[in-house]
């Protein structure tokens, strides 16, 4: 569910954090219900095939898709930036 890169690196060092706590490794099994809860019925994300892997201090959410491939949700603003929404002629088919 995760890019191999990304599977290695929590192989390897498991769900951590870093800098103090600012930003932490996470399982995307824990953060389904905040997905569910963030998107809703929205056609383009939904929490079954959006996985958070990460989050900050300050309510970052770093999330992946086979779909949407990297982006990031950012709590306290109510907002998602994916750049294979805004830009899509920079992703893959």
């Amino acid at each position: 569910m995760l890019p191999q890169t990304v599977v290695d690196f929590i192989e390897e060092k498991g769900f951590c954090s870093f800098h103090n706590g600012l930003f932490t490794m996470c399982s995307p099994d824990e953060m389904r219900a905040v997905t569910a809860l963030a998107f809703g019925a929205d056609n383009d994300f939904h929490h079954r095939n959006c996985h958070v892997f990460g989050y900050t201090a300050f309510g970052v959410l770093y999330c992946w898709s086979d779909k949407l491939y990297n982006f990031r949700i950012e709590l306290p603003l109510n907002v998602i930036y994916c750049r294979a929404l805004t830009a899509p002629e920079n992703w893959p088919p």
